[in-house]
């Protein structure tokens, strides 16, 4: 199709036109309205929609404007409409690959769950798995197995957030925040998960299911036979009842626990580098992440099944509206023609669209290969409910993820994976049996330990069991990994990406993130800060996020307290080719407290780490000097509290009350997802009262309580004081001190609506509405405008008397915002644009003296005694 085709009207000879040219015109006749264009992509309809706007613009006479007018309008009509409809699966090759959709059997018993199988059936059992690629074995765990592993999944979770109770609802919200409700570790060590790996039930199941290996020739292994099965080491999940608070939704997905070019040979592996710590003891990552690399780095043989498969063991009845696993059954059978299709790994490293499916390399040539949520084969998904005590077992083959809880109960579950215990080279099996010995010290092992784990006595207790703070180092490390490998040197950009890739796709992050990151850059640019002041650099994540929007010669000097977080931040920082701007200052502040002070004063600082300590900090800063008139400070973490009046310091509450309650700041709250950012401005330390002010005072009544609207009038609030300031603006044409100033006496901004005291709303639209051009006030409408007002309201004698100032202070307000987007914003606007400060700044003039502030009391006066006598 070529626009000639458009502007001409001739004979089209494309096969589906979507206008109404000549050519195509019969072939709609049925609707000749509507754009055929069923067959177009998004992107090809919206080049016909762009094409046919440039030919409006183009029409000359008012026929043609008309006929291409109501072909645009039909071309808008199939944008939307081609926007809404998922993509069709023959735009891209490997949709042809998807296997077909796919009715599961029920449970006779009870058609709420999927068919499921005893363990002692394992032919059906296998002959359902080799179909569907998966299948669920009913009644593995004992009721008081079950009871038992709960239990311990909330002693744990009580252990590690304070206030937390099991029985108590109200409580639920303190639950960690994880998107897929995982644990931080990498791997549980407890006494019933440990217990539950030892299952005679679940190793039946997966006895059932995995492919047999048969006798070696040289078989070295603790473990007694090449077909034991052996029991990885992962972790639990916690889905709260979503249906009290859609915030507790976990984050729905659907991926491959393997990274396809290594599993079909495409790709080297080393798995059988994996020593999971036993040659470096004192590496950070002992030994979590090679346990859950030895699952992603699988190197297939062309055995139909796989050489893992992963399971979950459900802890409670889990129905379709209580979330939990859901899988693309047959999909195993698709596996090869799909890779195929998908064509090099190096063209599948990211997401450059929002359909794009990628995958996210880890340790060990491994990875996990993520499904776009545009992607078709969502729905090809089946959600899979069973009952407490079931094990869902699926070949490693198969596409799975999860579906968010909706309802009123909670879903929880224990992650088991197994393979072979011949798949492993004597070297690779040996570490880790020493490493799963250690780690299971002092717990009980039953007869199955040496198939399952390798060992049948357990060691004396060499580590602690609890590996909190090894799984976080494994994290942060795997994080900078995969953000250093993936991002360009000198991309800040795509680091940033990197970063986020990972915090979504495979472990969360504590970092500022996209959406409130977004409010960061917005504070930083308007501020265009000299020097700035981080205190948390984490990974450097927000550093670079910072420096890239600073202007040039500016620098950022970031506190890092933990020496490896500030290496691992350093590493990204020049890798975004950010150094230049960026230091990071090993410490805490009260350790560095003499640089601090030789660096100041600070326009910026960030908070971004313990937010206990934000109320401490900001108030140590100030008492140092470190923040100065007009210095911005950005709090990340606040809010997430159902509390209204909540004043904890350990959810950021006290601090941002302070700020916000503080008459040394103006500050605005920013809502992320969970929580939000906390934006500030430290104010100019102006007298409440001085030569030439009139301060307005409260009744005893309302000196404590609420004008009507919800907002307290300010002590301070004194527009004489103001007009002063503004005539001192109006020589250095600067009104930014007057602006922080006045924004402290009413927290908004006067001139909207709905922000402040009834009376604002009233004077704001008197003082915008009851004036002409030339700046005279129209008394008849200013009379109508109050009479009919105080028809429906009546006003406090304190609002009667402030109400001349407060329209000033609309005037005020539209004369500052003028003067900034005008002068400053749009630096290039004509000469006009740039004076039409001055008109509101006169009527402020006129309103605080004179005879118009006469006419306005005057009037106001005559509707006040109108409306009592009536």
């Amino acid at each position: 199709m070529t626009v000639t085709c458009w502007q001409n009207m001739a004979a089209c000879v494309h096969p589906a036109c979507p206008i109404k040219c000549k050519a195509c015109f019969a072939s709609m006749a049925s609707d000749p309205g509507i754009p055929v264009t069923q067959h177009l992509s998004v992107s090809e309809v919206e080049d016909l929609y762009n094409a046919a706007l440039a030919d409006v613009q183009e029409a000359v006479t008012a026929e043609q404007r008309k006929e291409r007018g109501q072909r645009l309008a039909a071309l808008s009509k199939a944008l939307r409409a081609a926007k809404r409809k998922p993509a069709e699966k023959t735009k891209r090759p490997e949709w042809l690959s998807y296997p077909e959709p796919t009715a599961l059997p029920c449970c006779p018993e009870d058609q709420r769950y999927v068919k499921s199988y005893r363990t002692d059936d394992g032919q059906g059992a296998k002959e359902f798995f080799e179909q569907y690629g998966f299948v669920v074995f009913r009644d593995v765990l004992e009721p008081a197995e079950c009871e038992a592993t709960v239990s311990e999944i909330w002693t744990s979770l009580e252990e590690r957030t304070p206030g937390l109770e099991r029985d108590q609802p109200e409580t639920w919200s303190l639950l960690s925040s994880e998107r897929y409700g995982l644990p931080e570790e990498q791997a549980v060590f407890t006494p019933q998960m440990v217990a539950n790996r030892q299952n005679s039930r679940v190793y039946a199941a997966l006895d059932a299911v995995l492919p047999r290996i048969g006798s070696l020739e040289d078989f070295d292994s603790p473990h007694p036979d090449p077909d034991s099965v052996v029991v990885t080491q992962d972790r639990w999940c916690i889905y709260r009842p979503a249906a009290r608070d859609d915030g507790w939704r976990t984050a729905e997905n659907l991926h491959l626990d393997v990274n396809p070019w290594t599993y079909a040979g495409l790709k080297a592996t080393e798995i059988e580098t994996l020593r999971y710590g036993t040659e470096e003891f004192s590496d950070h990552r002992f030994p979590l992440q090679d346990f859950r690399a030895e699952l992603t780095a699988v190197q297939g043989r062309g055995c139909p099944t796989g050489e893992h498969v992963q399971g979950v063991l459900n802890l409670l009845d889990n129905l379709e509206e209580d979330g939990g696993t859901r899988v693309v059954p047959g999909f195993q059978h698709s596996f090869m023609q799909w890779l195929q299709s998908l064509g090099a790994m190096e063209d599948n490293l990211s997401q450059s669209g929002q359909r794009d499916n990628w995958v996210l390399r880890r340790a060990a040539g491994g990875g996990s290969f993520k499904f776009s949520s545009l992607d078709p084969i969502h729905a090809l998904s089946r959600r899979i409910p069973m009952r407490a005590g079931s094990f869902l077992v699926w070949n490693q083959l198969v596409v799975h993820g999860s579906c968010a809880n909706r309802s009123n109960n909670f879903r929880m579950a224990q992650f088991i994976t197994g393979f072979r215990a011949g798949e492993m080279s004597p070297e690779r099996a040996w570490a880790r049996a020493a490493a799963v010995q250690r780690l299971c010290a002092g717990l009980p092992l039953t007869p199955l330990a040496p198939h399952v784990f390798g060992f049948s006595e357990p060691s004396e207790p060499t580590r602690p069991s609890r590996l909190e703070p090894v799984s976080l180092a494994s994290r942060e490390r795997m994080a900078c990994e995969h953000v250093l490998a993936s991002a360009r040197k000198g991309d800040a950009e795509g680091l940033l990406k990197a970063f986020e890739d990972f915090h979504l796709h495979c472990r969360p992050l504590l970092h500022v993130g996209e959406r409130k990151g977004e409010h960061l850059d917005a504070a930083v640019r308007a501020r265009r800060p000299a020097r700035a002041l981080e205190l948390g650099s984490y990974l450097g994540y927000s550093a670079v996020r910072i420096a890239r929007c600073l202007p040039d010669g500016a620098h950022l000097y970031s506190v890092e307290e933990n020496w490896q977080n500030a290496m691992f931040a350093e590493a990204s920082v020049e890798h975004a080719g950010q150094e230049a701007k960026v230091v990071v200052l090993r410490g805490t502040v009260e350790l560095l407290k003499q640089r601090l002070l030789e660096l100041a004063p600070f326009d910026f600082v960030f908070l971004d780490h313990q937010k206990a300590l934000y109320l401490e900090e900001i108030q140590r800063l100030e008492a140092w000097g470190l923040i100065q008139e007009g210095t911005v400070i950005v709090a990340d973490n606040i809010g997430g509290c159902s509390r209204a009046d909540c004043r904890r310091v350990t959810c950021g509450c006290a601090y941002a009350n302070y700020v916000r309650s503080s008459a040394h700041y103006h500050s605005r709250f920013y809502w992320g997802s969970r929580d939000g950012i906390e934006v500030s401005r430290a104010l100019p330390k102006i007298p409440a009262g001085g030569a030439g002010c009139v301060v307005v005072e409260k009744s005893d009544s309302e000196r404590d309580g609420r004008v009507a609207g919800g907002k307290t009038l300010s002590d301070a609030f004194d527009l004489r004081c103001a007009a002063g300031w503004l005539r001192l603006c109006h020589a250095t044409e600067c009104a930014a001190s007057l602006s922080l100033w006045f924004r402290r006496s009413l927290w908004e901004v006067p001139d909207d609506s709905c922000v402040g005291p009834y009376v604002v709303d009233l004077a704001v639209c008197a003082s915008a509405c009851c004036f002409s051009a030339a700046n005279e006030l129209m008394e008849p409408r200013l009379r109508v405008l109050l009479k009919e007002y105080l028809r429906q309201r009546t006003l406090s004698p304190l609002e009667v008397q402030t109400f001349p100032d407060f329209m000033a202070a609309g005037a005020l307000a539209c004369s500052f915002y003028r003067f900034c987007e005008f002068n400053v914003r749009q630096s290039d606007a004509d000469a006009k644009a740039k004076d039409s400060y001055k008109l509101m700044a006169q009527r402020v003039e006129l309103l605080l003296d004179g005879p118009v502030r006469k006419a306005v009391v005057d009037a106001l006066a005559d509707a006040v005694g109108a409306a009592a006598a009536s």
